[in-house]
């Protein structure tokens, strides 16, 4: 992990971050860890979540679907292809569909139970993150070759409170991800670390309960392989 001040946008050194045990049984499988962010919010890594035999199983039944597709984002093709499942989605072409848009794009789901494996790992990982249904839905994102990429993204246009990647296959062993937590807005600065409202006062503290820095900025990068997964809640 590493942290700079956004007024001089200089970067301090890289630290290692200690991971910890789960503090919920939502969130616990044997090898699972996390990290605390000092604005709140986690980060919960289980690493080896797939066997290679699913991934495997799973390779297949994505690539066999011909359902990845390249978008388009401001008039250029996107260095990727995707596609949006949904549980609620059906086969009428001319019904209303659910969907995803971040920028230009504007994705429509097709039916999740289409690819019964991915189906049911969506509902495993679910339970384990907690969340009930993946209300925008499960988007399989297929990187081609070495100059694929996602970039730098932003992963709350609809109000995303929970996003959980599963890495099926990759041809690094270990591939570098870099999280950017999104900087917390002080609404009223006359009150060190707290907020007036009414006749009541609602303390602003980070998850280990210092106050909120809002002239930092934070970076966390992950090594992570075939069979890993990661989720930011």
């Amino acid at each position: 992990s590493r942290w700079r001040k956004i007024s001089t946008g200089k970067w301090g050194p890289w630290q290692r971050t200690e991971l910890t045990n789960p503090r919920t049984r939502s969130a616990l499988t044997q090898k699972s860890r996390q990290i605390h962010l000092p604005r709140g919010g986690t980060v919960t890594i289980y690493p080896g979540l797939l066997s290679k035999t699913q991934r495997a199983t799973l390779s297949q039944e994505l690539l066999s679907s011909n359902l990845f597709r390249q978008y388009e984002i401001q008039g250029m093709p996107e260095p990727r292809v995707h596609f949006l499942l949904h549980e609620q989605a059906t086969d009428e072409p001319e019904a209303p569909q659910p969907g995803y848009r971040y920028g230009s794009v504007r994705m429509k789901a097709c039916p999740l139970q289409g690819l019964p494996k991915l189906c049911r790992l969506s509902k495993i990982v679910g339970k384990r993150a907690g969340v009930e249904s993946w209300n925008i839905g499960v988007n399989p994102v297929f990187y081609r070759d070495g100059k694929d990429r996602i970039g730098a993204h932003a992963d709350d246009d609809q109000g995303e409170s929970c996003i959980l990647s599963v890495i099926v296959a990759s041809p690094i062993p270990l591939r570098r991800l870099l999280i950017q937590p999104k900087p917390t807005k002080i609404v009223d600065r006359t009150v060190l670390g707290t907020k007036q409202k009414g006749n009541k006062r609602l303390k602003l503290k980070t998850g280990n309960g210092d106050i909120v820095d809002d002239g930092v900025d934070e970076q966390h990068e992950l090594r992570l392989g075939p069979g890993d997964a990661y989720c930011m809640d």
